[in-house]
């Protein structure tokens, strides 16, 4: 998450919050329950998180903060009446995942230039047109400092050219 994430130890003050649904028909109640694995000594947290009742003026709340890159996985997803229960866990071993994935991404064979152009693709299915556009800008202005080579321009100059011919720039 690229939030710091607030949580509750008591189940019901998190059902309260989430309310039964009926006042958003056109959107799901969703309550996560998060397992943080506290019998399994062995295990750590990447992300730290705090348990922050005593700075909070609602101490029935029992409320529970989780740090920013906090990453979860989905155990379960359950549906009661008009409310989702979905069981997390934290997840202890996104490094090694991530590292693992990154190795996988990065072939002999991948161009140099492609990991960076992940990015645009990321922000053109937000729909961040501008950003994709200043993207290319300062990918192209390093390209003219660093080097001449013509086929790394060309793999930056199509998207623009792409872009501007379907009248999204």
């Amino acid at each position: 998450m690229n939030i710091f994430l607030s949580t509750t130890g008591e189940s019901y003050v998190a059902f309260i919050y989430a309310t039964d649904g009926s006042r958003l028909p056109l959107y799901a109640s969703v309550v996560f329950e998060i397992d943080l694995k506290s019998d399994n000594k062995n295990q750590s947290c990447d992300r730290p998180f705090a348990v922050i009742t005593e700075h909070n003026s609602k101490r029935d709340e029992k409320e529970i903060l989780f740090a920013m890159g906090t990453t979860f996985r989905i155990i379960s997803v359950k549906e009661y009446d008009s409310t989702c229960l979905i069981d997390l866990e934290v997840e202890t071993q996104v490094q090694e995942c991530l590292s693992k994935l990154t190795v996988h991404l990065r072939t002999d064979n991948m161009h140099p230039i492609a990991s960076e152009l992940t990015l645009d693709n990321f922000l053109l299915n937000m729909g961040e047109l501008h950003q994709v556009q200043q993207f290319y800008a300062i990918m192209l202005q390093q390209k003219a400092l660093s080097n001449d080579n013509v086929s790394e321009k060309a793999l930056l100059y199509n998207p623009i050219g792409m872009l501007h011919c379907s009248n999204k720039l």
